[in-house]
């Protein structure tokens, strides 16, 4: 009796040739069945060559004085006060914007960023944030970091989302504020404010703007309020505060602020910053000292009058002085931009959505105040119902002893922490993401050739 072997039924037959030259390996297919076997097909595969290994990289070893001639040659070219920066620089920067319509990053704007101490980095770079440190801070200016971040933390890269897309409801309901009568009333109550009736405000919005007396600083303000008052005689008048925009986020990767109802407790919690408590963050209130500074008008005279650490002061003293007598043979009597009206309060402004169920109509409406400040009288910081949401705007008088300090501790920092260890990533004895070089990076026993890496530096 015939036996059919089961186990041989529905196997495959298969042989392989490999064509080393064209990467080519052909398969033949065959397959036995209780009928017999069916002829083979060939099928063809070209597979991909092996990516070669990574090649090793140096630690280069670089003598002080080159990495120090570097730096000298690097601020003689690109950071010397009221030559590097011209008018017309700074306008050509200052028109890049920040965010595209699409909310991506604009490259021409995070290019004009390049070395440079802004509002964002002074706070961390100064030591005064909350939740960033000098090192975090350091390592994001050399390495762009933050990008990789955004990548890997998803909780960040959603934050950062809902601040930029926020941003212009943040600025429209603002407006929306200041041009109504409840406005006007809230802005009476500062001595800065005059008192014919306000006819008109705007919103401008800038990119960077680079400061032409000190270039190793800018900042990226989220706009300038304009207010214009006219009278009935015919007199009128501009200021021009500066705001900054925050939009508080209250939940991760979902909104979960609550849809029926308007929030009721500060959306910063107080802080005593300035000599005074207000509801913003340190890292923040440095952020708009430090806009101001860059942005407003002060005397040249006056520079030098403010004196901070004696160790930061003094090498800023010494930076300036070198440029100082030159710009006055050229006529210059002040620093700073001029966009902005030092003298009247900047306009901090925090977003959230407010009740959505049932939206304001109607005339904004003031519902809870804080800050009391006894020399004026007023509540400096009120929360607003609007019909686009909710505002927490915050009036803030510009110290300009706190700025020229934090401008001096930044310089120092810049000087002699950043470009010293952007110097070594340039010349090769950095590693991707490290700030200092390891302490046994150099020993005696090493000869004096390059000392042998395994990853891959990149400059900017």
């Amino acid at each position: 009796m015939f036996k059919r072997k089961v186990g041989k039924i529905g196997k495959s037959k298969t042989s392989h040739n490999v064509d080393n030259k064209d990467n080519i390996v052909v398969v033949q297919f065959g397959r036995r069945t209780a009928s017999g076997v069916i002829a083979p097909k060939q099928k063809q595969f070209r597979i991909a060559s092996p990516p070669p290994p990574p090649l090793p990289i140096l630690r280069h070893r670089i003598p002080q004085h080159e990495l120090d001639q570097f730096v000298e040659d690097l601020v003689r070219s690109k950071f010397v006060p009221w030559q590097s920066i011209t008018s017309t620089i700074r306008d050509t920067i200052m028109s890049y914007p920040q965010h595209f319509e699409n909310g991506q990053t604009n490259p021409k704007w995070k290019t004009s960023r390049f070395l440079q101490c802004t509002g964002s980095r002074s706070s961390s770079l100064t030591s005064q944030h909350q939740y960033d440190s000098f090192a975090d801070a350091m390592e994001k200016c050399l390495w762009n970091t933050f990008e990789e971040v955004m990548r890997t933390t998803p909780e960040v890269a959603w934050r950062v989302k809902w601040g930029n897309t926020h941003e212009p409801n943040a600025a429209a309901t603002s407006l929306e504020f200041l041009r109504s009568k409840t406005g006007c009333e809230f802005m009476k109550a500062f001595p800065s404010t005059p008192t014919i009736p306000c006819t008109q405000v705007v919103h401008k919005e800038y990119g960077l703007v680079r400061s032409q007396a000190f270039p190793f600083a800018g900042t990226s303000p989220d706009g300038i309020m304009e207010l214009t008052y006219c009278g009935k005689d015919g007199a009128s008048c501009i200021q021009r505060h500066e705001i900054e925009f925050k939009c508080k986020t209250k939940g991760y990767r979902k909104n979960e602020w609550p849809t029926d109802e308007w929030p009721q407790s500060d959306l910063y919690p107080m802080n005593f910053v300035g000599g005074k408590h207000f509801p913003i963050p340190i890292q923040y209130y440095v952020q708009i000292m430090w806009c101001v500074l860059i942005m407003g008008k002060f005397k040249l005279e006056d520079m030098f009058k403010i004196q901070g650490h004696p160790k930061h002061f003094l090498k800023f003293k010494e930076f300036m002085m070198a440029h100082l007598d030159k710009a006055k043979t050229q006529g210059i009597t002040t620093y700073g931009e001029d966009l902005v009206d030092s003298e009247i309060p900047i306009m901090f402004v925090v977003w959230a959505p407010g009740n959505t169920d049932t939206p304001h109509q109607g005339e904004p409406q003031i519902y809870r105040k804080t800050c009391w400040d006894e020399t004026l009288q007023a509540y400096r910081s009120v929360m607003v119902k609007c019909a686009s949401g909710c505002i927490q705007i915050t009036m803030v008088d510009y110290d300009h002893e706190f700025a020229m300090k934090t401008l001096q501790h930044a310089y120092y920092v810049w000087r002699y922490h950043w470009l010293p260890r952007y110097a070594m990533k340039i010349k090769g004895m950095l590693l991707p993401n490290e700030v200092d070089l390891p302490m046994n990076c150099f020993t005696d026993e090493e000869e004096e050739e390059d000392v042998m890496c395994s990853t891959e530096e990149e400059e900017d």
